[in-house]
């Protein structure tokens, strides 16, 4: 769960450690810019309009307010002697759109000693700067420009701010081809072999890290692409209401079983934290420090009454008296290893290091660590819950090792991937950033099969031990991903999913914290606690209404319990809710007083219709998870669900090929995103289909491709007994009318 700034980024080589981000898998191709032909690119408004280019939109600031063609995204802007100013880190948005290719023109200068950044986006979406393309000028603290595609550099230059200097920059996407221009020069160029055209990525944008203004901004576009103005009102932030999905108060009141919550609450966040930590992440010194300059109080009893008073579980060794006298329950790690050691290590030595100074997860004699450290656990007795590894799926197992860095163990997995996963074609993936999908397809089906017996028989030695200690599951990441959840889930107590919300003012990014939880129920089959992520980056709307919302959507999803998260991820120093947002913290422990009282919702055992989770496909996506192109899965359950109000299953291509989930079940399957399959999941919907069930199909290249990396062909015909067309280039636009079916409100606009 790594926030991201632009002028920490790493190396090229290093890149790929970055977590937080959205985007397909890139195959990308380096070009110099000299093979651009991009002399002219540089050329003034005339030229470009000579050269096919149309001015859509212009700004000098000659006025006092932002107006409605802008939108703050971070920080504070403000227009000033006729320029676009911000005097910190900040990040601003046109709230026009630009679908296709775009030129965008500006000027930009600092007077600051210690410049970061006078950079331009094109293609992001709402939630992230770095989403679509980051033209990064002046880019970590001054020491270099970049241009970063979908979370990942593609290209850097030795080009830095001159204080003082009025510089004029030039981004341009035509076709495929990204270039940035600085005073005239090409400094930065990549050709992208799969061009965003998403339309949820289509704003343009400035970001700064330290003081900077803009001035001179021009836009153009092509024949082939698109200049949307905002309509009105779209400078409003949208309120909750706007979705017309509303819950009454107090929660759950028509809907309560006999089953009590389980009571007692995990936090994310260090608050509690001062005491032993064997990591050394935390220290009681840099709370009280911290209170100090804001003002607040820290006492650690005080914080550890708190604790005892909501039911947390903390951190520690359960008979560590300050604990013991308060009857504080205590979790920690599965693996525990010794400070200043790598994380992914031996008990004796360590691993190759392969990422961040640590070793390969998937190294076998590591996966036979975990299971002793599961037992060693319980053996000790010192905790009530155990827990593994936070983000292991996007964090850990899913980044391969690099080329250069394999060692005997890395071959032998390739080779046993290609003979027995591969079709003797496919192994490990070359990068995180890069890669076949039929590798990646491959890897994760590997690394499924080889975690299952990890997790499964660390627990039972854990039982042996100690039946007592309960074994809470992995997050595979800040949202739900491909990770095998239904086999290892007979590993766990409980399974601990993370999620977020709000983070764009669309409907499926409000519901989205109840689609995660649905997938977790419904593949698990086990109790899940959602960690509902509540820190600026993840969860931009906070209000106390809107947390109470997303619990709720937790409870009604299936879901039997809630992580706290106190955690801030923008600041280190403030990073404790208790001095970034208190009434934050405080919002979440009255909603913590509620939930532990009362009893769980019933929920529906049966359903006559089912989305398929396509684990296949979604390993593909660069990050495996709920992202991206697989926000696919998210449309189709608010769709279902918060606006037809219909209950339904997720159920996942592996079930159906395991025969866990039978087909026949569900009067009507709905399959969202399926591009790649199983064959064997090919064959059972032609039977299903045959035998009277209906398939709705919204991928329009579903079933295009088996994992053995040929294309179905005449297979998808079989099933669907429609041919392939040419695809849609038009947005889909729909307009609800007050009174009508779907209960949002009027003139709400859907594509």
């Amino acid at each position: 769960m790594t926030d991201f700034y632009p002028q920490r980024i790493p190396d090229m080589r290093l890149a790929t450690t970055l977590r937080w981000c959205t985007g397909a898998s890139l195959i990308v191709t380096m070009l110099t810019s000299a093979a651009l032909g991009q002399a002219a690119l540089d050329m003034d408004g005339a030229a470009a309009e000579a050269q096919g280019w149309q001015r859509c939109f212009a700004d000098d600031f000659n006025r006092t307010d932002l107006g409605r063609n802008w939108r703050p995204i971070r920080g504070t802007w403000a227009l000033r002697n006729g320029m676009l100013c911000a005097d910190t880190s900040a990040h601003i948005i046109l709230t026009w759109q630009f679908q296709g290719d775009v030129r965008l023109e500006y000027e930009a200068i600092t007077d600051d000693a210690a410049p970061s950044d006078l950079s331009a986006v094109l293609n992001s979406d709402l939630s992230s700067e770095t989403s679509g393309y980051y033209f990064g000028f002046g880019s970590r603290e001054n020491t270099l420009s970049f241009l970063i595609v979908r979370g990942g550099i593609v290209d850097q230059a030795d080009v830095r701010i001159v204080p003082g200097k009025r510089h004029r920059v030039v981004c341009q996407r035509e076709g495929n081809r990204l270039t940035m221009s600085v005073d005239g020069r090409v400094v930065v160029s990549h050709v992208h072999d799969k061009p965003i055209e998403n339309a949820a990525h289509s704003r343009i944008g400035f970001s700064v890290y330290a003081p900077g203004r803009f001035d001179a901004v021009r836009i153009y576009t092509k024949e082939n692409s698109r200049a949307l103005p905002p309509t009105a009102g779209a400078s409003r932030v949208q309120s909750f209401e706007v979705t017309g999905f509303e819950v009454a108060d107090p929660m759950f009141e028509e809907l309560f079983g006999t089953q009590p919550t389980p009571g007692v609450f995990p936090i994310y966040g260090n608050k509690y934290d001062g005491r032993t930590n064997t990591r050394g992440a935390v220290s009681i010194q840099r709370h009280r420090h911290a209170a100090r300059r804001f003002g607040r109080r820290y006492v650690l009893a005080e914080q550890l009454d708190e604790a005892a008073e909501y039911r947390l579980i903390l951190h520690g060794p359960k008979d560590d008296p300050p604990f013991k006298q308060r009857g504080i329950l205590t979790r920690h790690p599965v693996v525990d290893v010794e400070r200043g050691r790598p994380l992914i290590c031996l008990p004796e030595e360590d691993l190759p290091p392969v990422y961040r100074g640590g070793g390969w997860i998937m190294d076998p004699r590591y996966l036979k660590e975990l299971v002793r450290q599961a037992e060693e656990r319980a053996s000790q007795g010192k905790t009530d819950y155990a827990e593994h590894f936070d983000e292991i799926w996007t964090g850990f197992v899913i980044k391969p090792v690099p080329r250069e860095l394999w060692y005997p163990q890395v071959f032998e997995a390739d080779r046993e991937i290609r003979e027995q996963y591969g079709f003797g074609k496919f192994g490990i993936p070359n990068s995180f950033t890069e890669g076949n999908p039929f590798d990646r397809i491959a890897f994760a089906r590997w690394a499924w099969d080889k975690l299952t017996p990890v997790f499964v028989d660390g627990y039972a030695a854990a039982k042996r031990a100690n039946p007592d200690m309960m074994i809470k599951g992995p997050t595979h990441g800040s949202t739900v991903t491909s990770g095998d959840i239904e086999s290892w889930s007979a590993g766990f107590d409980v399974y601990g999913g993370q999620t977020v919300g709000a983070q764009t003012n669309t409907l499926f990014d409000w519901v989205r914290p109840g689609c995660s939880t649905k997938l977790y129920v419904d593949l698990s089959g086990i109790p899940i606690w959602m960690m509902v992520h509540m820190s600026k980056r993840q969860m931009p709307v906070r209000d106390a209404e809107y947390m109470r919302e997303a619990y709720s959507q937790v409870f009604r999803n299936g879901g039997e319990n809630i992580w706290l998260m106190h955690m801030e991820f923008f600041d280190r120093e403030i990073e404790d809710a208790m001095f970034a947002e208190p009434s934050k913290w405080h919002a979440m422990l009255e909603l913590a007083k509620v939930i532990r009282d009362m009893r769980l919702p019933r929920m529906p055992e049966v359903a006559d219709t089912a989305i398929l989770f396509s684990a296949i496909t979604t390993v593909t996506d660069q990050w495996g998870g709920l992202s991206g192109d697989n926000d696919r899965h998210i449309s189709a359950y608010a769709a279902l669900g918060p606006c037809l109000r219909n209950w339904f299953h997720f159920v996942s291509d592996r079930q159906i090929v395991r025969g866990t989930r039978d087909p026949s079940d569900y009067k009507t399957i709905f399959v969202p995103w399926a591009t790649y399959e199983y064959p064997e999941l090919l064959e059972k919907f032609k039977t299903y289909a045959r035998d009277g069930g209906t398939l709705v199909i919204t991928d329009d290249d579903a079933f295009t491709w088996n994992i053995n990396g040929e294309p179905f062909g005449a297979a998808w015909e079989a099933l669907s007994g429609v041919r392939r067309g040419s695809p849609r280039t038009d947005e889909a636009i729909m307009k609800v009318s007050s009174a009508e079916h779907l209960d949002l409100t009027d003139g709400f606009t859907l594509s």
